[in-house]
């Protein structure tokens, strides 16, 4: 399974790529786990909820959700990054 991470994107650019991604994955039917900023919930209720989770813009809450899920690989956008280390 694929993590997208879009925490921290709220406006523009970036969340208009974010967007693209995920019609795309969501079209090829790619499974695929998605934490979004809740400033842009409204723009993506379309995914099933249980494959979503909203989250305030938060390095803390991230880094608490990353480690809650012991991920391997996780692809974000945003500006913001965040190493996991074992």
């Amino acid at each position: 399974m694929i993590l997208i991470d879009g925490i921290f994107l709220n406006s523009l650019g970036g969340k208009s790529l974010l967007k693209q991604l995920i019609n795309h994955i969501e079209l090829c039917n790619i499974s695929a786990y998605y934490i979004i900023d809740t400033r842009s919930k409204c723009e993506f209720l379309h995914i099933q909820q249980s494959r979503i989770k909203y989250v305030n813009a938060s390095i803390l809450k991230r880094h608490k959700f990353y480690k809650k899920h012991d991920l391997e690989k996780v692809h974000s956008f945003s500006t913001h990054s965040y190493v996991c280390s074992n």
